[in-house]
């Protein structure tokens, strides 16, 4: 049963100003070089779309979602689907509120899921996976991890499925060929899946893959490295589409965790079209990749770490979805090196 209502938010458009940082003296080879964050062409108040639910009969799943969208912008739009962070969440959709409004505020159309708990025996039994692997706490783990691994990359799958519906409750209208997806942590996990990441889901089931041709380019906001999830280091070998990780020197998701770990999937993808933005600074911790993930986040301004993962996610939607030669020239270049004195840099390759 689909349920929906329509409510409409007219927020103050996103304005991002540009700062040139690393004045210096003339000629001096010390100098970090003059850069400048990119600046998107577009400029749109946001409206928001709430009450709907997506629902998967093959799955026997629903789940609700909630849309943000560019007032104004002509159609169809551009879409990013995001998928929240942390562990199954019926209210997912909530959250994530400065990623939805910014990326709106620019031209794109938002969907925001929420990833409700599943039953272990909703992901192990089309899985093929023996009660006994399916019961023990590596795999099902309350269903936290079966609902990570399984019905978060199929939920993408989903939504795209329902756009048609979607598009007639909420009155948005929705380009087809131009679909990214884009997550935080554990929607971070999400993306790679759709993009076409390889598992280990037990002793019994390995290398196992859900890839979604539908979606364009794929922003993977602090992903999982190896032994995480049950991904190898041959995880993303067969990831073929344009990808963008973002990650950082403290992106770490609890006090034993290795940040370095989140530097495995742009180290092991294939080129090309692969990009990983790194902040090197102690203050790069796991929230600053996720914008601040509290409902209510948006009324607060962004830190200057934040603004860089927001700018580069930003350049590398634009260039990969909407096809700007701007913003594929300003991955290409040493841009936010020089405009983060060194702090932000983006490997490609």
């Amino acid at each position: 049963m689909r349920r929906h209502a329509r409510q409409v938010d007219a927020l103050p458009a996103i304005v991002v100003a540009s700062v040139l940082l690393g004045a210096g003296g003339c000629g001096n080879p010390v100098d970090p070089p003059p850069g400048r964050p990119y600046v998107s062409p577009s400029s749109y108040q946001t409206g928001v779309f709430d009450g709907y639910t997506v629902s998967d009969p093959a799955r026997s799943r629903s789940f609700a979602i909630r849309i943000r969208y560019p007032v104004g912008a002509p159609s169809p739009l551009p879409l990013v689907i995001f998928s929240p962070g942390g562990g199954p969440n019926p209210a997912g959709h909530m959250t994530h509120e400065e990623w939805g409004t910014r990326l709106a505020s620019v031209g794109y159309a938002v969907i925001h899921m929420a990833h409700p708990l599943d039953d272990p025996s909703d992901h192990c039994v089309p899985l093929g996976i023996p009660p006994t692997e399916c019961d023990s706490a590596s795999i099902a783990s309350g269903s936290t991890l079966g609902a990570i691994w399984y019905h978060r990359p199929r939920d993408a799958s989903a939504v795209i499925d329902d756009l048609d519906a979607i598009e007639a409750a909420s009155g948005a209208r929705f380009n087809r060929s131009q679909i990214a997806i884009a997550g935080h942590s554990g929607g971070a996990h999400t993306v790679m899946s759709t993009s076409g990441t390889a598992v280990d889901w037990s002793a019994s089931v390995r290398g196992v893959i859900y890839r979604e041709p539908r979606i364009k380019a794929f922003l993977a906001n602090s992903p999982q490295g190896i032994g995480i999830f049950g991904m190898s280091a041959a995880s993303w070998d067969g990831i073929g589409s344009p990808v963008m990780v973002t990650t950082g020197a403290a992106d770490s998701g609890g006090a034993t965790e290795d940040p370095t770990l989140r530097l495995h999937p742009f180290q092991y993808m294939p080129p090309p079209d692969k990009y990983q933005l790194y902040l090197d600074s102690p203050d790069a911790v796991h929230n600053v990749f996720g914008l601040n993930a509290e409902e209510g986040a948006g009324d607060r301004p962004l830190t200057q770490l934040e603004e860089y993962v927001w700018i580069s996610a930003l350049a590398f939607l634009d260039a990969y979805v909407r096809e700007f030669a701007s913003a594929r020239a300003w991955l290409e270049s040493q841009e936010i090196e020089g405009w983060s004195a060194g702090v932000a840099t983006i490997r490609r390759k």
